[in-house]
């Protein structure tokens, strides 16, 4: 005999809906090396001339400007990729750029571009995510974003990583991962969104710089070395 099905009280079906899936735990990891290789960025100034020569003059001219914020992001990123690229030369724990270019997953695709990774949904041109720099130190994937500006609490929101983990998670076949934001000298004083990033496992490492002095140095290196 089959047994009837019971009513569902209070005219409740949601027993009959497809369970979601549950969403990929992230877990945030560390190692020696990365530790060591937080403590080395830490130490090293960046040099504003190599950085400057990096420019074309369209933009030699824009970043003496107000509107620069964009240029010197990209300046930023591109010291902390060649104090990964340094520290490298030593230590055959640092695997730089450790995916191959338009490498495919499930739903992405990777492509390698300049120091950075981007991330397209399959099948799609427009950029759903973009990373500043990945690494794999002691075997161990590492999310490196750099934030020179004002928004380091948007780098750490639950949102933001849960967006940037997503496709690395389907390529690694896991979420364990080092996190690191790189941000300039500021306050020592830790706000709270900071204090929890770090309780999970999150790193903040602070390059010898305000965003002041880098912003100041990058446009006096400019009008010394490069004259408009």
């Amino acid at each position: 005999m089959i047994e009837a099905k019971k009513p569902y009280r209070n005219g409740d079906r949601s027993r009959e809906k497809d369970p979601k899936q549950p969403e990929t735990r992230i877990s945030f990891k560390t190692n020696k090396a990365l530790d060591i290789i937080v403590e080395g960025l830490e130490q090293i100034s960046p040099d504003w001339d190599e950085l400057l020569d990096t420019l074309n003059d369209a933009q030699k001219n824009k970043i003496q400007g107000k509107e620069n914020g964009h240029l010197l992001g990209r300046l930023a990123e591109i010291h902390v990729a060649s104090v990964l690229e340094t520290l490298a030369i030593d230590n055959p724990l640092i695997k730089l750029w450790p995916i191959p270019h338009n490498h495919e997953t499930k739903s992405f695709r990777l492509e390698h571009s300049g120091v950075n990774y981007v991330a397209y949904k399959k099948g799609g041109t427009t950029a759903c995510v973009e990373y500043d720099m990945l690494t794999e130190v002691n075997n161990l994937p590492v999310i490196w974003e750099v934030k020179i500006g004002y928004s380091l609490s948007q780098a750490i929101s639950a949102q933001r990583i849960r967006n940037i983990v997503e496709p690395l998670a389907q390529y690694y076949g896991h979420a364990n991962f080092g996190y690191v934001v790189v941000a300039p000298t500021g306050s020592d004083q830790l706000t709270i969104a900071q204090e929890k990033f770090i309780a999970k496992g999150g790193l903040i490492a602070r390059i010898p710089t305000t965003k002041t002095q880098f912003e100041n140095n990058i446009k006096s290196a400019n009008g010394n070395g490069h004259p408009l």
